[in-house]
């Protein structure tokens, strides 16, 4: 499937992806599951990880240069290296999401301590218990938090105006976002797949709305999925107040949203975690 990008469209990718993920849930195996998410996130870890992504997300000029905002757009879409850095950035969004999503540890505790997923006992009823992605997604957090901080950053004027006029209106919601905020049912389309999207302008506004939103879902599916060990991240507290907490006056409401519907709203203390207040770092500082 990866030889053949063609093959699926990023919709049905990510769908089968989170169907295998489910699948390999019933293993009630922490090792074997862990192997199979190491699989699931190989290609991820190589483009996600990359030095040169990793230099694109720190800085917001060349994040602007390397999705193509400061440039004429390039017809057809195939061509545009640009629309290729933005299709990685994506599948990899789009992947972390789906795992972060999917995987879990066994319901039945039983089942859960044959399989080696304790992480620790506990005084409540339940023990500690450990996702087998966590080892693999936690790695990846840091430049997802950076990334987010660079999305607050580009709303700064002296960034706003290093768009192309041809993407001018690229921060505004796409057509369909505004559909459904007006309760209007938008025509069924796959929004993930580029190739489905024909106007540039359309491409670029999907992109960002889908980045941004999806970050700020892995962030906060992140706390129930990873439990106890995402919560233990060093510098958890930090790292969120210097990205995803900047620049917060300069954006508009309608980006807004992700962070309070989907980030506070969901990131969340699992019940019996307040024993462990001194080794959750970031409910510490949020909290005062």
């Amino acid at each position: 499937m990866s030889r053949d990008p063609e093959q699926l469209s990023q919709m049905e990718k990510c769908t089968l992806m989170e169907a295998l993920i489910l699948t390999s849930n019933q293993f009630g195996d922490y090792e074997r599951q862990k192997t199979f998410i190491a699989d699931i996130l190989q290609a991820v870890n190589r483009i996600w990880l990359d030095a040169e992504l990793k230099q694109v997300f720190w800085g917001v000029e060349k994040f602007i240069s390397y999705i193509g905002l400061d440039r004429r757009p390039v017809e057809p879409s195939q061509n545009d290296q640009n629309g290729i850095n933005r299709s990685q950035i994506v599948y990899c969004i789009n992947t972390i999401l789906a795992v972060i999503k999917r995987s879990k540890w066994p319901e039945n505790v039983e089942v859960a301590q044959k399989g080696g997923f304790v992480l620790a006992p506990s005084t409540c009823a339940t023990p500690i218990l450990r996702n087998p992605a966590t080892a693999h997604v936690v790695p990846l957090i840091e430049n997802l938090l950076t990334l987010l901080g660079t999305f607050n950053r580009i709303w700064m004027p002296e960034f706003i105006g290093r768009r192309s006029p041809e993407f001018g209106h690229a921060y505004e919601l796409p057509e369909s976002e505004k559909m459904a905020l007006l309760g209007i049912t938008p025509p069924c389309t796959d929004q993930l797949d580029s190739i489905s999207i024909r106007q540039p302008l359309e491409r670029m506004q999907t992109f960002l709305t889908n980045v941004h939103d999806n970050g700020y879902h892995i962030l906060g599916n992140a706390g129930p999925s990873l439990g106890f060990e995402f919560y233990n991240i060093d510098c958890l507290a930090d790292m969120l107040l210097k990205t995803v907490f900047v620049n917060l006056d300069a954006i508009p409401d309608y980006r807004l949203r992700p962070v309070i519907h989907i980030l506070l709203l969901k990131i969340k203390i699992l019940p019996c975690l307040w024993v462990f207040m001194n080794m959750l770092p970031i409910y510490k500082n949020m909290v005062c």
